[in-house]
């Protein structure tokens, strides 16, 4: 009996052609390069190594990409910088104020971003709202000038998100870890429009005060929407601080002299 077969022999496919899964190989490794990790579509055996933020992620598996839902979000590098997702209902992420605000030039303390679509509304609500770093919630509700807003708070960072949808469900004194929802995007307190105000602040020991710090790269203090500009990494500043949150102390041991009578 005469069996159709189709036969596939990837190896003979030139190492500087695209690969099934449509991304670029990379020219040194000739592998499919995904930002944050390396795809080895040849040989179909997947991953060449685990996600970066695997262990903040226990629930999903190391090498999942971007949470099995690789249409709706992207993962360039394997962090979360971003407090809010790229796209959302066909809608784009833009910074529409930084540290100083674009109209009047008067201090702001933090950055206002939006979901901005092409056509329609100025702005987009109800797209969801991400830790940027673990921490204790240490404020969670409502105010007249913030709205619904929640603030995360581990060793000496802290961050805070604005004017959200509604109150979160995390309550203070809850841990959460990054990647984690805690709200949505909304028009809540002093409020124009849909958007979060995100704010970085760290713990000075000296004043005993919380500084408000630019979560622009490059600190930048003024940012409007035509310029394309990143995030600073807030879980990277824990990770890399001597914070309490962070250190384990150990109790010293003591060794005390013993001997073997026969």
């Amino acid at each position: 009996m005469h069996q159709n077969y189709i036969k596939y022999n990837t190896k003979t496919a030139s190492k500087s052609t695209p690969s099934f899964t449509g991304k670029e190989r990379d020219s040194e490794t000739g592998f499919s390069y995904f930002g944050a990790r390396f795809y080895d579509s040849d040989l179909m055996t997947g991953w060449l190594s685990v996600d970066p933020m695997a262990d903040k992620y226990p629930s999903l598996s190391p090498y999942a990409y971007c949470a099995w839902n690789p249409v709706r979000l992207v993962d360039p590098d394997g962090n979360r910088v971003w407090p809010i997702s790229k796209i959302y209902n066909n809608s784009e992420r833009k910074i529409i104020s930084g540290m100083y605000r674009n109209n009047s030039g008067k201090f702001h303390g933090g950055v206002d971003i939006v979901h901005r679509p092409k056509v329609g509304p100025p702005n987009t609500s109800g797209g969801s709202i991400v830790a940027t770093h673990n921490g204790k919630v240490v404020i969670s509700g409502t105010s007249k000038t913030a709205g619904n807003w929640i603030v995360i708070e581990n060793g000496n960072i802290r961050t805070k998100y604005m004017h959200m949808e509604d109150i979160s469900n995390y309550k203070v004194g809850e841990y959460v870890l990054e990647g984690t929802e805690v709200g949505k995007v909304g028009s809540t307190g002093r409020s124009e429009g849909p958007h979060l105000h995100y704010q970085i602040e760290q713990y000075n020991t000296e004043t005993n005060e919380w500084e408000k710090i630019n979560p622009v790269e490059g600190n930048i203090l003024k940012v409007n929407e035509k310029m394309d500009v990143n995030l600073i990494d807030p879980q990277k500043m824990i990770d890399n601080s001597n914070n309490v949150a962070q250190t384990i102390n150990l109790n010293e041991v003591k060794i005390i002299e013993s001997k073997i009578v026969d």
